[in-house]
Parts: C-alpha cells; sequence; structure tokens
C-alpha cells in the first residue's frame, strides 16, 4: 500500500460460501471442485513469503493472518526488517507454531536447494514490484520458476507501476506457465490491473491471469469501549506536504479550530511520519502530533479516535494505488469519513462502515455532524467495524485456501 501507516477476489459479505463445499446451490460440477478443494486442505501447503523492502509490515501481517488461519500450511517468511515493534504484533497473529521468520538475506536459490526448505508451493511476493526486478533477487526467482513448480502471487500495490516493461517481462515466463496470480489490495486496483492485462495479451495470450482482491486486515486485542473523555479524530500518514500537494493540512486545522463544541474537548491528532506541519495558531490547542510510533501505540492512539480523516495524496488512492488508511480504520474499530468514491473503491466497506460524507460535505462538516451525535451511536458503529474486521479477516483465510487450490488446478496437478 502506497499511504505510509507512519512507520506503511472482491468478496461480499453474502459472498463468502463454505469453503467445505456446504452449499446447496452449487452444480455437480462446483461440488466436484469443492470435494477436490476439501480433499487439498488436508495436504500440507509450504507457503514462502518475501517482503524485501521493509516497507509494508501491515500486508505482511494480512497475510500472516490468512495464512494462519490454514492448518495445513507451513510458512517460512522472508523479511527485510520488522519495523515499529511490528514483530510483537506477529506473535498475536495465530499460527506461529506453522511459520518461521527469516531475514530476506536467506531468500536465495542455495536456500530452495535445502532438504529442510524443500520447494515451497506458493511463493508470495509481498513487494513484487520491487522483488522481481530486483538484481538480487532475480536469480532466486529464476530458479523457483525453472527448478520448481511453485505457483507465484504478486501483490500488486501501485497499479500504474505495471506498465514498466521490466515488470512484464518479469512476470510473462509465469503467465506462460500458469503459475501467476495478482493479489491486489482493492477493488479498484484489482480494476485498474485487469486493464492492463488485457493490454499485455495483445501481446502474449495473458488473458486468463486471475486477479483477486485480498482486504489487508487483521484482528488483534483492542480496548472493547472507547473512552470518549475527550471526542478524538484522526489522520494517519506520510506527514510530507510536497507528497500531498492537494491535501491542505493548513486549512483541515483552521476548520477543526473553528468546530463548535460546549460539551467536550475535541482534539485532531495526526500520526504518521515527515516533519511537524504547519498549525495555525487559534488551532494548536487542538491538534496533536505522533511520529514515529511503535505500532501498539500507533494502533492505540488509532483506536482512541471516534472517526478517521482520509489523508489521500491524490485521486490515485480511488484509482489505482491502494490506501493503508483503509486498513489501519478496519484494524483498530475508527470508521472512515467516506465518500462514494472511496466506496466504490474499496467496496468491501459498506456505507454502514463508515461515516459517509454526503455531497456538498467536506470532511470538516461530517466531523461537527459526528460530534453532535449521542454517544451510544458513536460507539455502535465503532462495535460494527469491529465486527466487520473479524468477518474479513476470517474470509482472508477462505481466499488464501481457495486461491490455493484453483491455483494448483489451474497449474495441473
Amino acid at each position: 500500500m502506497e499511504e505510509s501507516t507512519g512507520h506503511e477476489e472482491k468478496l461480499n459479505d453474502e459472498d463468502m460460501l463454505d469453503d467445505e463445499g456446504g452449499n446447496s446451490a452449487q452444480t455437480p460440477t462446483e461440488q466436484a471442485a469443492a470435494r477436490r478443494r476439501m480433499k487439498r486442505s488436508t495436504k500440507k501447503v509450504k507457503v514462502s513469503v518475501i517482503e524485501s523492502k521493509g516497507c509494508h509490515d501491515e500486508v505482511s501481517a494480512s497475510y500472516l493472518s490468512a495464512l494462519g488461519q490454514l492448518s495445513e500450511c507451513k510458512s517460512n517468511v522472508f523479511l527485510a526488517a520488522q519495523r515499529f515493534g511490528i514483530d510483537s504484533i506477529y506473535k498475536l497473529i495465530p499460527g506461529a507454531d506453522n511459520r518461521k521468520l527469516v531475514t530476506d538475506n536467506e531468500f536465495r536459490p542455495q536456500y530452495f536447494e535445502s532438504e529442510i526448505a524443500a520447494e515451497p508451493d506458493i511463493v508470495l511476493s509481498v513487494t513484487s514490484e520491487y522483488d522481481l526486478i530486483d538484481a538480487k533477487l532475480k536469480p532466486t526467482f529464476a530458479h523457483v520458476l525453472h527448478n520448481t513448480s511453485s505457483i507465484l502471487f504478486a501483490t500488486v500495490h501501485h497499479g500504474n507501476e505495471w506498465k514498466d516493461d521490466r515488470r512484464f517481462q518479469a512476470v510473462k515466463p509465469w503467465i506462460k506457465a500458469k503459475r501467476l496470480r495478482f493479489i491486489t489490495l482493492s477493488d479498484h486496483v484489482t480494476n485498474y490491473m485487469t486493464g492492463i492485462v488485457k493490454h499485455w495479451a495483445t501481446k502474449m495470450e495473458a488473458h486468463d491471469v486471475p486477479i483477486s482482491t485480498f482486504p489487508p486486515v487483521f484482528t488483534i486485542p483492542t480496548a472493547p469501549i472507547k473512552n470518549e473523555a475527550v471526542l478524538r479524530f484522526a489522520m494517519q500518514g506520510d506527514l510530507v506536504v510536497d507528497r500531498r500537494p492537494n491535501r491542505d493540512y493548513e486549512g483541515t486545522f483552521k476548520r477543526f479550530a473553528k468546530l463548535n463544541s460546549t460539551d467536550q474537548a475535541i482534539e485532531l491528532h495526526v500520526v504518521g511520519n515527515g516533519g511537524l506541519l504547519k498549525v495555525p495558531d487559534e488551532a494548536k490547542d487542538r491538534i496533536k502530533f505522533h511520529r514515529g510510533l511503535p505500532y501498539p501505540e500507533f494502533y492505540e492512539v488509532l483506536h482512541s479516535a471516534t472517526a478517521m480523516l482520509p489523508a489521500f495524496a491524490s485521486h490515485e488512492y480511488v484509482e489505482r494505488k491502494a490506501s493503508s488508511t483503509i486498513a489501519a480504520s478496519l484494524i483498530v474499530g475508527s470508521p472512515l469519513i467516506a465518500d462514494d468514491a472511496l466506496l466504490n473503491a474499496y467496496r468491501f466497506l459498506r456505507r454502514d462502515d463508515v461515516y459517509y460524507r454526503e455531497r456538498g460535505e467536506d470532511e470538516i462538516d461530517v466531523v461537527e455532524r459526528i460530534s453532535k451525535l449521542p454517544k451510544q451511536d458513536r460507539l455502535a458503529k465503532a462495535e460494527g467495524l469491529l465486527k466487520k474486521n473479524k468477518l474479513l479477516t476470517k474470509q482472508g483465510g477462505d481466499l488464501f485456501r481457495q486461491w490455493i487450490s484453483e491455483s494448483q488446478e489451474r497449474r495441473g496437478g
């Protein structure tokens, strides 16, 4: 996900079918496929996860959460870094006994030639946009391509990066071998990537490359009830004005300072990396900055917020890039302020999951409206989002089991 957290198959609720083949509406062909998936699920599956840039901690955590639900799955996880205490979050994720954390320096051909490592069924690249063209990693991917039958799951964070011919050339042999699946983190990136693959199909037979959407969420322990002694709102991301030229921080802060609230104090907590932004004098009592927080504290601050304001750098985050703010909202149970563009881009979110921004409103209009709601309504909204988190977290495991089985059948064997 492009937006930093300050450290960085589409599925609707009713669409999730029982993976054991118990859906009475299935055709005989679908029932047979479900039985094959059930049989496969009893076989051990080896997954090698590679994150070579040390920048997508939460995406890695969401993958570990999904894989950790699969008792048949054993994972070797190659990480460039474990930043800001993310290791303490990894320890909370189920399946620790079935995964081994190692450094990305071990992601070498020799590792996969050893008897201990054996051949992975799946190579899951968290940072595929860089992994596949990195000179240090190319020999390993070449070894896995030519000397194993492993299937590559490539994560797409920035859809536009795949217009680069280097990346097309990197995945071309995997496409020919029917051993590639793209995983995006939002529906709009899936749509964008579908267009790119259609363009590739003019150069080769690439029209049937699977592209699946995975909501990057996981469940962590949170305080059962938000403390509303102070009504808090939050923004998170890289606090760099040059990187977000379309984000009028100062204007947002000025509007926030003018909010009328006689009943209780209101604060805006700005969480991320980068320099301190300019805050108007009249807003200084209400604007709080948090930089470089360890993940447990980062989540604690965001969880304390009644709602989160998106701090998108541009329209790219509803067109071709995935935003970490969306996942952060679900992980901590702090609803986003969202308009139709955001809901259309991240379709695993429903209108009930967010504070909806009506046409003609800006974010501060919604903040003011939220502040006037009964406390029980605000708490119910947060509780509903945490339930959505648990649903999506469970579905993550179901999706990976389904994708692994489908990919193996597609490859043949």
